[in-house]
């Protein structure tokens, strides 16, 4: 009976370490490669040759355009973006580079590709309502604003 108890026990202890562990592990330098292998780098060269000066001009206009567009973008997944893409820009170590790559493809620290699992340490659950809603704001509280 002893070790019966004993089996359950530690069966019990191993479920709540595997539950707990995903959240709290932060991924190491080669398993966040790994995670930015699975996005396929697309270069976009396009032949530009007979393209007018003007229409130069205009596509200018439109990657500039693109960049803030996507510093807003960053901004709308999440309020908490701006200040922790400054926190891993200043971590130098492989690590620190790999995990502002990845922050980068996925415009957050949720893994897209993985349920939205953080992989930043201290980020908190993607909020559902992104940076669109007031932080902690029910659905049904929204709804009632609206009308």
């Amino acid at each position: 009976m002893r070790s019966t108890i004993q089996r359950d026990a530690a069966a019990a202890v191993l479920a709540a370490v595997t539950l707990v562990a995903p959240e709290a592990r932060v991924p190491e330098t080669a398993r966040l490669q790994r995670m930015t292998a699975r996005f396929a780098p697309t270069e976009i060269a396009p032949d530009l040759s007979k393209t007018s000066p003007a229409d130069r001009r205009v596509l200018a206009t439109l990657v500039e355009a693109a960049k803030i567009i996507d510093a807003l973008f960053l901004r709308q997944v999440w309020a908490g973006n701006d200040a922790m893409l400054l926190d891993l820009a200043h971590d130098q170590s492989p690590e620190g580079r790999a995990r502002l790559h990845y922050f980068l493809i996925n415009k957050g620290p949720w893994s897209r590709l993985d349920h939205n699992q953080p992989f930043v340490a201290g980020a908190p659950a993607k909020p559902e309502g992104a940076n669109f809603y007031p932080a902690g704001a029910s659905k049904t509280e929204l709804e009632g604003w609206i009308e």
